[in-house]
């Protein structure tokens, strides 16, 4: 398989059983996820001894995706010989996959990505001051050393500030070790420990279990961390102190690619709140709206967004490659006062959790027959 290393991708390893083949392999090259997919799948349909092709999508080296599908029915699709709907009959999706044995070849271990990532900061309706902002250069170092481990480092540099405190001055971002574990098909957890946002250290510990192909998924969290910022070059923290914990469920609307969340349990304010989301994916955008009310009778509610940032496709990945970040998000809450701070988190920076939604089997399909039927209309194939 030197075409799919020559192309970048990582952790690749190749199984064939009579005229079935087995492919797994790790994208750290494209932004979405689908590019890198087509990518893999068109090169595979050249080796047209092979009937059946499966392969195995890995994040951090740990299966999270599975495609099965006829390869002589690809090669017709993208030939222009036959329409999606005789390759999509044959085509298998799971979120499920299985464990692969065999020995890996171009391993990511130890190559170092420094990504550049927007930041920004704002608030709105102060009559004295109705809108303030801040934005930052957020440079992050993330690498991993073994299967399901990441390390990430960040410094944030403030470029413009309107907000009082420790804005105005080059401080340290997530500083978190990270290790998810996967018990079977369906069931992962996380362990972080570091620095978080929200001036918060300590540790993190989530669960998480996927019902019906990914569209009902159940998690629990748990952390127990300290207050820790860094102003005006001095180092300010308490010890441990809070333990917060919650309990959230989401589904999957597949026809509307919307997902309803309902999240409960004590937050960063000792708050005990109940938080709704609801979150629609436009491709690689997102759109989500969110309500929280907690037991005391504080409400807030709000709005989220991720945006796809240039370019889609990056270098080879290597010892250490510079890049931009995938995409920029950002969430606003309509209340900005301490009471109404309820429902509140810390991010540890482990993004696998946000990453396996894009691995969706629902979603996944139905990208990939909207790449293809617009190259049908336009007289145009994938090669």
């Amino acid at each position: 398989m030197n075409e799919l290393s020559s192309k970048g991708f990582e952790n690749l390893s190749v199984n064939v059983k009579g005229t079935k083949i087995f492919i797994a392999y790790e994208d750290r090259v494209y932004r979405f996820n689908i590019d890198g997919l087509i990518e893999v799948m068109n090169i595979l349909k050249n080796y047209r001894e092979y009937d059946t092709v499966v392969i195995t999508m890995l994040n951090k080296k740990i299966p999270v995706l599975e495609i099965r599908y006829d390869n002589s029915l690809f090669y017709s699709v993208t030939a222009g010989t036959s329409g999606w709907s005789d390759f999509e009959k044959n085509l298998f999706i799971s979120y499920t996959p299985t464990e692969f044995d065999t020995e890996s070849d171009n391993q990511s271990d130890f190559r170092t990505d420094l990504t550049i990532h927007p930041g920004f900061k704002g608030q709105f309706g102060d009559y004295d001051n109705p809108v303030r902002a801040q934005i930052n250069i957020i440079p992050e170092i993330r690498t991993s050393w073994w299967k399901g481990m990441e390390l990430n480092i960040q410094t944030i540099i403030p470029v413009y500030n309107e907000f009082k405190g420790e804005g105005d001055y080059i401080r340290p971002g997530i500083v978190s070790l990270g290790q998810t574990f996967k018990f079977d098909e369906s069931t992962y957890a996380f362990a972080t420990m570091g620095y978080f946002t929200e001036n918060r250290y300590g540790a993190d510990f989530s669960a998480m279990k996927i019902f019906n192909n990914g569209d009902f998924v159940l998690k629990g969290n748990a952390g127990y961390t300290g207050y820790l910022s860094v102003y005006q070059n001095k180092f300010f923290y308490s010890d441990l102190y809070l333990f917060t914990y919650n309990l959230s469920m989401k589904y999957r609307i597949n026809k509307y690619d919307l997902t309803i969340g309902i999240t409960a349990g004590k937050f960063l304010y000792e708050d005990k709140s109940l938080r709704v989301d609801i979150n629609r994916q436009f491709g690689e955008i997102e759109l989500g709206f969110f309500a929280v009310r907690s037991t005391d009778g504080y409400t807030n509610g709000g709005f989220n967004f991720s945006v796809p940032l240039f370019p889609s496709r990056y270098s080879k990945p290597s010892f250490i490659r510079i890049r931009t970040a995938e995409n920029f998000r950002w969430e606003y809450r309509v209340k900005g006062e301490i009471s109404s701070l309820v429902g509140m988190t810390y991010k540890t920076g482990d993004y696998f959790e946000k990453e396996l939604y894009k691995y969706n089997p629902a979603f996944i399909k139905k990208e990939l027959k909207k790449k293809f039927i617009s190259n049908q209309e336009r007289g145009m194939y994938v090669r």
